[in-house]
């Protein structure tokens, strides 16, 4: 927030109109109605009713002057409450963003809750009802002493809402300690509107685990979670919904009403029920809202009737239990002060006139700015002129620190000249306007003014969680396939207990091909992973015990060990060259930047500080660059090509189509227009006397920058100096293309940009060998893309093009059946038949499919039908709706980036997603298209949709055939053996190249975190204050051989159940989660969390839990002693040591594994005797008084001579001890 100087002379401006102050005269005693609202709990102090109703029409209020106007007037005179109504929810959040960001922090937002009941395949968003929620709370709260002012839509005020007395009585408060039926609290939850689901994760939901219930209150920042004692509320805490952890606890909490969803009896009324007679209202076109409120009541008329009539009269409001009818909006408009802006028909003037409202003009004298669309030349031109004609005081505005910084620079000639009063604040407004007066003149510019950038209202955004998370796309579900390390790909099948001696066992099925069975104990789960392949692609399932998949990861090995090879290679060749280093930014560099339409994010600006140290270092670049559609790459491009151009060299851009090449010679050409920089475009395109031309121009240096195909790497194409090679999408060249690259990175800097993101999980794995940038985060103050999803409608199909066509767009209609595309087309032209209509699909031939793009790119026709062939790489700003035939058919992914092709421009974008009926859809495809439609921000869903996209970047980023292995091994196998060849490479064959010391037979260092052997003689044994970090100091001054024990899988016997019962956790998808999640656990510490969470949200662990747990951290003991079998019966604990033949052999007999342990067992002898057998080339040991897998735990940690650690301690921690 900010104190913008605009306001004090906005203030007096106010306070010196004595036409105004004389209107508010009449309004004497009219700040409020005696009765106040409604239900006559609100009053204003010392009021009275009064029947002179202010009527004042603003003129002359451009930019944000009019909000701003609106809130000092309620301020500064009236005192009374202001709604602002506004014809849009974009509209109403800006102005309420304005009030806020400029020290006017009493502004609420109350938005329309979105909620259609006439819709019943509708998928709801809590959000915006838990935002009203939150408004309504604040107005029971609110001192009728203090300012306030509403902001919101006329969807938002004629939408009913709870009344004050119904709101009061109508809450549910909960404190620790009180005694409550949980029963009972189950039936008052439902009748306040909340649903019941497994897992809370939404505002509006609760769940219940035994003794533990779980809300989301549809106000809160946080979901609660209460646990009984019996019918006391023993605890009430707020949790964390994505963790699903406790983080602080509470006395109380307060449940509201979910207005949406609550049982009728809830009395509903207006918004104005809420508050005093005397509240004003400030409407902007009253014309146009009229016109709003009157269509919404007939289509909402119109539905209910359609609906009456197929039998859902029972489940459905009226209209007028919903909205507000026409006649009520009109006088409500009548029966309150009122300030409105712009025109008004003569209906309205009349009906003003009829209710003795005479219209006083209220002049505000602001003026709208010009348009300067980045043009620097001109804003300083201009401003110089205001300096000298009306000595204006300048302000600009800029959303963030470092744009001021930027713009103090580009400014800075402007600055040192004499007269002129510049100043610069961080502040956002939506608009600038200028004030002139008889004081003075003053000008608030704002930085996405100066540069034609679009601007988001900056409003606070509660926690919420909705759609589906990468968490739970990872969950295991039955019948979902997985990998097994050892075994291969089968279908999960859920679990079975198993009877073992006389204990009972949980584990999960897996089937194979020919339904052979494999039983996975709980306690290895870890080495089951869920398949990740190509969305929709089945894999083939494995016959157990055919030895074929040992043989699939062999060979994956040893062709991924090339390509790992290829690629250090690569990386040591990089090392030993020398390059031209680029100068440093200079001022036209900083001015070009600044100009960008959008503020630059984290991930972009981190981006470009690493390409231009790339290029001002002695070292030729070669970093990729990845990020989702719409995120900047481009943008990156052109600066790292500008930055050449200063220095004299020349600039190839390399892209795959022709398209993309006149793409992008169009936004190179727009982002340097005002620069002295030459660019030009050659493609099949081009006719061949402009080809020969242009490349005499680029052989005498004459041309700057050259986009083109692969056209380009023709040996007729000489460049007079080349600095810079920009690749757009690499992966899409072929062999040949690709191997003239190589010979262009040896003696240029070159940047790849890819629209695949390329997977965190390869990020280690090829760093060095190629520098990679993410740009992971959407642009900030782009337009989120709309989208809705529908039952197919050709009315709606109809509606959305007409709308987008009559507003001089285009609109893209994707239906992914060729053989069905031309019967669609034809079905789009008899519905708009005035709109021209063409097709594209992949079938088409190259020069065919070319000229259909370009007529669309050129706007020669208005509607694309296609199949997803768009999804990559056509950049068409003017098309801003896409209808999406057969959505719940498409992979999340595809959805995603087909979705990215709109949107990108200052334009609000649409997307339709048509499906049938949405209960007759499977959930996954429902949870799937609410996940688009939740997360309409650009690349707000991008986390989600990276699970098919990984795969895909992989694919592309090291070729077809390993593309092959992926689908063959699944994903997270081929990347885990992608890794630990690397490192196995990088720890032999290219130590010296990374520095990695080889100490022949010794004790070797971890190599992978580049530490010095931990047994080396210098070395000391500590005991760390943490535990469960660590385990036995006796491990830890051992040697580091993480890659040997990732492999090993020590079995572990005890007589004790050892389950997470279904009566514990209910929920299958959830048991088999946490089984993992546990058998994964890389430390103590992590299986302490464990233990922490699971008694946070189900309570204290039985006995058979508690029993998981002492499995997994003895599995964990053993892997870290490299034993191969733990038993624990009749009291005695048996020891398996790994064979002489083993792999681990040499590290435990000649690494002083085996002599620690024997050690171990000498102090511990008094206590627990033991004998060492051996049997052939196995040893034995065989430990009395060991009666307990808990005994065993403690004995192997050392517990007995070394730390007094035990390890059933994790389970009697209090939850204080774990919130902290």
């Amino acid at each position: 927030m900010a104190d913008l100087a605009i306001l004090s002379h906005l203030a007096k401006v106010l306070g010196g109109d004595a036409a105004l102050r004389e209107v508010m005269k009449g309004d004497a005693g009219a700040k409020s109605g005696a009765d106040g609202p409604g239900t006559g709990s609100k009053t204003m102090s010392g009021s009275k009713p009064s029947t002179y109703l202010p009527t004042l029409k603003l003129t002359n209020a451009y930019g944000s002057s009019a909000v701003l106007a609106g809130a000092l007037l309620q301020r500064e005179l009236t005192q009374a409450p202001l709604i602002l109504i506004r014809e849009t929810e974009e509209q109403a959040a800006l102005d309420a963003s304005d009030l806020v960001e400029s020290g006017l922090d009493w502004a609420l937002h109350f938005p329309a809750s979105g909620f259609d009941p006439y819709d019943l395949d509708a998928i709801k968003d809590t959000r915006p009802m838990a935002q009203r929620t939150e408004v309504l709370e604040r107005l029971q709260e609110w001192d009728n002493k203090d300012p306030l002012l509403l902001c919101t839509s006329v969807a938002g005020f004629t939408e009913q809402v709870v009344l004050p007395a119904s709101f009061s009585s109508g809450s549910l408060l909960l404190r620790r300690g009180e005694s409550l039926d949980p029963e009972a609290l189950e039936k008052q939850l439902q009748d306040l509107g909340y649903q019941k689901t497994p897992f809370v994760d939404a505002t509006g939901d609760y769940s219940r685990r035994g003794g533990i219930l779980d809300i989301w209150s549809i106000s809160g920042s946080y979901p609660i979670r209460l646990e009984f004692f019996g019918d006391e509320i023993e605890s009430l805490r707020e949790f964390d919904p994505d963790s699903q952890r406790s983080v602080a606890f509470i006395d109380e909490v307060k449940l509201r009403p979910n207005s949406s969803e609550a049982s009728g009896e809830v009395a509903k009324g207006s918004l104005l029920d809420w508050l005093p007679e005397g509240t004003w209202l400030a409407v902007d076109q009253p014309d146009v809202l009229n016109d709003a409120v009157a269509s919404a009541w007939d289509n909402a008329t119109e539905a209910h009737a359609a609906l009456v009539e197929k039998g859902h009269e029972e489940e459905i409001p009226t209209p007028d239990q919903w909205i507000m009818m026409p006649d009520p909006w009109q006088e409500a408009l009548l029966a309150h002060p009122l300030v409105f802006k712009g025109a008004f028909s003569k209906t309205f003037e009349a009906t003003l006139a009829r209710n003795n409202r005479a219209v006083q003009t209220w002049d505000l004298g602001t003026e709208r700015l010009p348009e300067f669309q980045g043009r620097m030349d001109q804003v300083k031109d201009w401003l110089r002129e205001q300096e000298a004609e009306h000595q204006a005081q300048i302000t600009i505005l800029c959303d963030h620190s470092s744009q001021k910084r930027r713009l103090e620079e580009l400014f800075e000639e402007l600055l040192d000249e004499e007269g002129v009063e510049l100043k610069f604040q961080v502040a956002s407004l939506h608009e600038g306007f200028i004030l002139s007066t008889d004081q003075g003149t003053w000008i608030t510019l704002t930085d996405h003014q100066l540069f034609g950038r679009y601007h988001r209202a900056k409003v606070r955004k509660k926690r919420t969680r909705g759609g589906i998370s990468l968490k739970e796309l990872r969950d295991l579900h039955v019948g979902d396939f997985v990998v097994h390390v050892d075994h291969g790909i089968g279908r999960f099948e859920g679990f079975q207990k198993i009877q073992v001696r006389d204990t009972v066992q949980e584990s999960a099925v897996v089937r194979y091909q020919g339904d052979s069975l494999l039983y996975v104990n709980v306690t290895s789960l870890h080495k089951l992973q869920k398949y990740s392949g190509k969305e929709g692609v089945e894999p083939q399932m494995t016959r157990l015990g055919s030895g074929e998949w040992a043989r699939k990861k062999e060979k994956t090995r040893n062709r991924v060990r090339d390509i790992a090879r290829e690629l250090i290679q690569l990386y040591a060749k990089r090392k030993a060259m020398n390059a031209y280093q680029f100068s440093p930014d200079n001022t036209w560099q900083r001015e070009m930047e600044a100009r960008f339409e959008y503020e630059e994010t984290p991930d972009q600006l981190d981006t470009l500080e690493a390409v231009k140290h790339d290029m001002e270092s002695d070292k030729p670049m070669d970093r990729l660059v990845c990020g989702d559609v719409g995120f900047g790459k481009t943008e990156v491009a052109i600066r790292a090509a500008f930055k050449a151009v200063m220095d004299q060299k020349q600039v190839a851009v390399l892209v795959p189509t022709t398209i993309l090449a006149e793409q992008h010679y169009r936004t190179f050409e727009r982002r340097m227009a005002d620069f002295p920089v030459k660019i030009g475009v050659i493609s099949r395109f081009v006719p061949p006397a402009e080809q020969k031309e242009r490349l005499a121009q680029l052989a005498d240096g004459h041309l700057d920058i050259l986009i083109g195909t692969h056209r380009i790497l023709s040996k007729d194409v000489k460049f007079k100096d080349l600095g810079l090679l920009i690749v757009d999408e690499e992966q899409r060249f072929g062999v040949a293309a690709k191997d003239k690259l190589k010979a262009f990175r040896a003696t240029v800097d070159v940047l790849t940009l890819t629209a695949t993101p390329i997977p965190r999980t390869l990020h280690f794995s090829l760093m060095g060998a190629r520098d990679l940038s993410v740009i992971q985060t959407p642009p900030a103050n782009r337009q989120p893309v709309e989208t809705e999803i529908h039952a197919f409608s050709e009315a709606l199909i109809q509606e959305a093009i007409m709308q987008e066509v009559d507003r001089g767009g285009q609109v893209f209609v994707i239906h992914n059946r060729v053989k069905h595309l031309e019967e669609f087309a034809d079905m789009i032209r008899g519905l708009c038949p005035n709109v021209r209509v063409k097709m594209a699909h992949g079938q088409m031939g190259g020069a065919e499919l070319e000229s259909v793009i370009r007529s669309f790119t050129q706007h020669k026709c208005d509607v694309l039908v296609s199949t997803n062939i768009v999804e990559n790489g056509i950049d068409i700003s003017n098309a801003n709706t896409m209808i999406i035939h057969q959505a719940h058919t498409f992979g999340l992914s595809e959805l995603h980036q087909l979705r990215g092709r709109v949107g990108r421009s200052d334009r609000k974008a649409f997307c339709l997603l048509l499906t049938p009926p949405l209960n007759d859809l499977p959930s996954e495809a429902r949870r799937r298209l609410m996940a688009l439609e939740e997360f309409s921000d650009l690349g707000s869903g991008f986390h989600i949709a990276m699970r098919d996209l990984d795969i895909r970047g992989a694919g592309d980023l090291l070729g077809a055939e390993q593309s092959g292995f992926i689908q063959d091994i699944g994903f997270e196998l081929y990347t885990k053996i992608l890794n630990e060849t690397v490192e196995e490479l990088k720890e032999n064959e290219f130590s010296e190249l990374f520095g990695v010391k080889q100490d022949g037979a010794g004790a070797k260092g971890d190599m992978a975190s580049r530490q010095e052997p931990a047994g080396s003689k210098d070395s000391t044994t500590e005991t760390t204050q943490n535990p469960w970090g660590a385990g036995s100091p006796v491990l830890k001054a051992l040697p580091s051989i993480q890659r040997l024990l990732d492999t090993l899988d020590p079995t572990i016997e005890f007589d004790p159940s050892a389950l997470l019962d279904q009566e514990y956790i209910q929920d299958s998808v959830e048991r088999i989660n946490l089984y993992r999640s546990l058998a994964s656990s890389s430390n103590l510490a992590e299986m302490a969390q464990w233990v922490g969470s699971v008694k946070d949200r189900f309570g204290v662990l039985p006995s058979e839990a508690r029993h998981v747990v002492y499995a997994a951290v003895l599995k964990w003991i053993c892997r870290q002693w490299l034993l191969t079998k733990c038993t624990i019966r009749s009291d005695k604990m048996w020891l398996l040591c790994p064979k002489s033949t083993a792999r681990t052999a040499d590290a435990f007999y000649e690494q002083g594994r085996f002599a620690a342990l024997m050690e171990q067992c000498k102090q511990a002898e008094a206590s627990h005797p033991y004998i060492m057998a051996q049997k052939k080339d196995e040893i034995r040991l065989i430990i009395q008084g060991i009666g307990s897998v808990e005994e065993a735990c403690d004995y192997l940690l050392g517990t007995v001579s070394q730390m007094d650690v035990r390890v059933g301690a994790m389970f009697d921690a209090e939850l204080e001890e774990v919130l902290a």
